[in-house]
């Protein structure tokens, strides 16, 4: 999905000099790599090490690995993790409909950045009954399919951020027939008073 990575750089006055992202649930890389150019490093953070094996071939093939690191790691949410790094835009991608809790998650990534600092979340828009019907049918095991505005405005809103927006920015057709829109949730953290 070309459209994510420009609405990602987008929606964060990326700096290049000073800007420092984590991107939660990475995999490969993809995203990391649609908005590299724009920081000054970014971590990748994923539970798969044969993912983050990727992540940084990638990386050295495409000369980005003075930008990207990665650790194989599974967050918790407790304070010092990371080394107490906090991050400037954090970012998920494809990823939230897999959590059992978008509000530990949520509550846990906020943790982890700067005051002003900005979770963007790219995932599934709410599918039509047609596509639900499909995704049962397949051998695809979300622990959700799709969120609407509300949901996610909720849960943005109860991990603290404000400025929340939430707007379409791609179609894709997918396995089996899949056809989902995605879109990209912004919240902010508030600076410290």
């Amino acid at each position: 999905m070309p459209s994510v990575g420009l609405a990602i750089r987008q929606a964060y006055p990326f700096d290049p000099a000073n800007t420092t992202a984590l991107d939660f649930a990475c995999g490969t890389g993809l995203t990391t790599r649609s908005y590299v150019s724009g920081v000054k490093s970014v971590l990748g953070v994923d539970v798969s090490q044969n993912m983050l094996d990727q992540y940084m071939k990638q990386a050295r093939e495409k000369g980005l690995a003075d930008k990207m690191s990665c650790i194989c790691v599974e967050l918790k949410g407790a304070e010092g993790e990371l080394g107490g790094e906090k991050f400037d835009i954090i970012t998920c991608s494809m990823a939230y409909h897999h959590f059992e809790s978008l509000q530990d998650t949520t509550n846990m990534l906020v943790n982890l950045l700067k005051p002003n600092g900005m979770l963007i979340v790219v995932d599934m828009e709410a599918p039509h009954a047609e596509t639900e019907a499909l995704i049962e049918k397949l051998d695809f095991v979300p622990h959700k399919h799709g969120f609407g505005v509300d949901e996610m405005k909720k849960v943005f809103e109860a991990a603290g951020l404000v400025e929340f927006d939430m707007k379409h920015v791609a179609h894709a057709s997918l396995v089996g027939g899949l056809e989902v829109d995605a879109f990209l949730a912004r919240g902010v953290k508030p600076g410290q008073i």
